[in-house]
């Protein structure tokens, strides 16, 4: 009966310990799901979720700044060749503004779109002075339009006035514009009207008579149509990309890799971030898509935070990478050719502040720029559990490739070949306290007691585990002994046969 009773004990806690152990690994494989179902509602862009307050009406402020690259040795410049001597102006900082509305979603909340409604409001006390009152002497952009493009204006002109006309209109261009003019910061930021564009306008080369470098958001200014993907069903893909501003892909690169719309805009990426993950971004202002590096750890009111940079393979040509053959990257690294997409393809090229990473003659072009990789360059630093951008700054250099031409009178007499610095536009964030302490309490503490509630369930699934374990195996082995015990006591000391043979000697 004892024999019964321990067999029936040690198979008792051997199903037991099955039973929790089976529990034990379903938990712990079902773990990544549970906590992904909690990041997914909370993260994803669907109506009513906490994310989606945040990604209407950002919670970080943003900060546009301008600086401007004035020239102080003009006539060297333009009559002797010489390199230019630069100063910066500015910085002149303005709160910056992006909200969304007309916000709608797919039938299946996979797809959200929606208009960008951005605005530009001054900060004089953080900038270096009111912009009205700055004065700058830098490239006269428009004529450079005209000069560059000559060949083709020339053949629509010829067509409606003759070469006479044109000769003429030419000639009254060369005498009354020079290739370096002064102009006011605020001008050159918000836009006036320019002579040379109120011609083209009057005989139909251009829509506008009015330049500027953010002529389009000197009011409140709405993009068209932007589609978005929520996370819904995948996190890894809240915010990507579908239409962005009424487009599907960018038509006017080279390559169907480089045509294509993929990344985020920059303020969200998808949550439970790893270090060695590339983060992607669509940035608007290049028309075009890049990849993000982890550099290392950083945080911000407490939190903490992985710092990003932009991956170096961005600013190589095409002979060393050749994804950016399709940018059309065949100069020397460290500036990205805007030429196609900019309007009357102006050789326009983006770099990082004060050419830092990029080729040493770019630098030594120009007189009067200092690279430091502390100030600019670009970065993001992204909160790895929601995948939410705190603290980051877009830093982009604007600059034009001039070559001399000696058939071109503004271009006749000036450097063979120099990347000449236009302006350096940034746009900084940094998340604030009070939004800091609010980011913990509606995101980041729910889904963290959730992955501890998690951890800690599966901490006392495998204890049980574990306890049952031993006690099962402590059954077998006291059942093992008992009945190896059981069986010396049955068996007699001496056995019949030996009994019959001490009676035989007797």
């Amino acid at each position: 009966m004892k024999e019964k009773t321990r067999l029936y004990c040690c198979v008792v806690w051997f199903i037991v310990s099955l039973v929790i152990a089976i529990i034990f690994a379903g938990c712990f494989a079902a773990f990544p799901y549970a906590l992904n179902f909690v990041v997914r509602k909370e993260i994803a862009i669907v109506p009513g979720s906490v994310q989606t307050k945040n990604w209407i009406k950002p919670p970080v402020p943003l900060y546009a700044t301008f600086r401007f690259l004035n020239v102080t040795n003009k006539d060297e410049v333009i009559k002797e060749g010489k390199k230019p001597n630069l100063t910066e102006i500015g910085p002149f900082y303005y709160k910056y503004y992006r909200n969304k509305f007309n916000v709608t979603w797919d039938e299946d909340e996979s797809r959200v779109s929606y208009h960008l409604d951005t605005y530009y409001v001054f900060d004089l006390e953080k900038s270096v002075g009111d912009p009205h009152d700055y004065n700058i002497t830098t490239l006269n952009v428009p004529l450079l339009g005209l000069l560059l493009k000559l060949e083709s204006f020339k053949r629509t002109i010829l067509e409606r006035f003759g070469q006479e006309v044109l000769e003429a209109y030419l000639k009254r261009i060369a005498r009354d514009h020079e290739l370096l003019y002064e102009i006011k910061a605020h001008d050159l930021l918000w836009g006036y009207n320019d002579t040379i564009l109120k011609l083209f306008k009057e005989i139909g080369l251009s829509d506008t008579s009015v330049f500027g470098l953010e002529t389009n958001h000197s009011t409140n200014d709405s993009e068209g149509w932007s589609t978005v993907r929520t996370g819904k069903y995948d996190p890894k893909l809240v915010g990507e990309f579908t239409q962005w501003n009424g487009l599907r892909e960018i038509a006017l690169w080279n390559s169907n890799k480089a045509r294509q719309l993929s990344g985020t805009e920059g303020y969200q990426f998808h949550p439970n971030l790893h270090r060695h993950d590339v983060l992607r971004a669509f940035v608007t202002e290049l028309f075009r898509s890049g990849d993000f590096v982890y550099a290392h750890d950083s945080s911000v009111e407490g939190i903490t935070l992985y710092h990003y940079v932009v991956a170096k393979h961005e600013f190589a040509n095409a002979s060393t990478n050749p994804v950016n053959y399709g940018y059309n990257a065949f100069g020397k690294p460290g500036v990205l050719n805007l030429t196609a997409v900019f309007p009357q393809n102006l050789p326009v090229f983006v770099s990082k502040l004060h050419f830092l990473d990029a080729d040493e003659s770019y630098l030594h072009g120009v007189n009067g720029l200092h690279p430091d990789r502390s100030i600019h360059d670009a970065f993001l630093e992204v909160e790895p559990l929601t995948g939410a951008v705190l603290h980051g700054a877009k830093r982009l250099q604007f600059n034009v490739l001039l070559k001399r031409d000696k058939h071109i009178e503004q271009l006749a007499n000036i450097r063979e070949s120099t990347m000449f610095p236009w302006f350096m536009a940034t746009e900084e964030s940094i998340i604030t306290k009070s939004k800091a302490d609010e980011l913990k309490a509606d995101l980041l503490t729910p889904i963290k007691d959730t992955r501890i509630g998690l951890i800690i369930a599966i901490a006392v699934f495998g204890a049980l585990t574990l306890i049952m374990l031993v006690f099962m195996i402590h059954s077998c082995v006291r059942y093992h002994k008992y009945k190896k015990g059981d069986a010396d006591v049955r068996t007699p000391l001496l056995s019949a046969t030996t009994l019959n043979h001490s009676d035989n000697s007797s």
